[in-house]
């Protein structure tokens, strides 16, 4: 399924445009979700109907994030990420769902991890780890409805960094991260990547300018924008950022 879009949020709607015509026969009782316990101030979770774009299911969002059921929707689910980590969570978020809708799933036990700061409505921040995975399918494996849970981990990370893993249980999994390395083509521009893959060799700043045929100044503002963009400050994070990114 090819989608064209400028923003998570316009990606999200096409997505839905896309499975709007889908009707979910084997809905499932949202009740069993109410028995599964969740830690007051720490953990929330929510269904997104993805037929229709909206909640279908919200649990423990004020008490953590102070949002109340009637604001918190799915466009409000991208627009309150930490603005330093848009532009990588969107990604595996296209990745992921792209995913979802291409292959599809052939058995349980399917999830989807991704860690990343997020804005309470008081206005700072935490780092949360978000649990995704199917919550209703077609006939064809293919997903339409998903359900998240979120925990507040700032007691164990503050480093603000977005790292993420996916599995599906009864597919290639290689291939599923490979999906989504490839919507990080483009995130560092030609020149950029010429400078880090110096970087990956130990090069200093003054051999990368001989090398590249250009000045000082101009490695040191491409270096200044590399760490900014993959949020990084060494030359080690920088490195496994692109790896676990498919970038190196």
């Amino acid at each position: 399924m090819k989608i064209k879009e400028n923003s998570i949020n316009e990606f999200g709607k096409n997505v839905s445009r896309k499975l709007e015509n889908k009707v979910i026969n084997n809905k499932r009782d949202h009740s069993v979700l109410d028995c599964i316990p969740l830690i007051k101030g720490k953990q929330c979770m929510y269904i997104v109907d993805w037929t229709q774009y909206k909640m279908t299911y919200v649990r423990g969002l004020e008490s953590m994030l102070g949002y109340d059921k009637e604001e918190f929707d799915i466009d409000l689910t991208f627009d309150y990420i930490h603005p330093e980590d848009t532009k990588i969570v969107s990604r595996i978020v296209k990745g992921t769902l792209k995913n979802a809708l291409k292959i599809g799933f052939k058995e349980d036990n399917n999830y989807a991890l991704v860690t990343y700061r997020v804005r309470k409505k008081d206005g700072s921040y935490i780092n949360i780890l978000r649990q995704s995975s199917p919550w209703e399918l077609d006939d064809n494996g293919f997903f339409l409805s998903s359900l998240s849970t979120i925990t507040d981990i700032s007691f164990i990370s503050s480093n603000n960094k977005v790292v993420w893993d996916i599995y599906a249980n009864g597919l290639d999994n290689g291939v599923l991260k490979k999906n989504i390395y490839k919507e990080f083509i483009g995130f560092f521009t030609e020149r950029e990547l010429e400078i880090i893959h110096c970087i990956s060799r130990h090069c200093t700043s003054s051999e990368i300018a001989n090398e590249l045929f250009i000045s000082l100044h101009t490695v040191k503002t491409h270096r200044k924008n590399i760490f900014k963009k993959a949020n990084c400050h060494n030359r080690r994070e920088l490195l496994d950022f692109c790896e676990k990114n498919g970038i190196l």
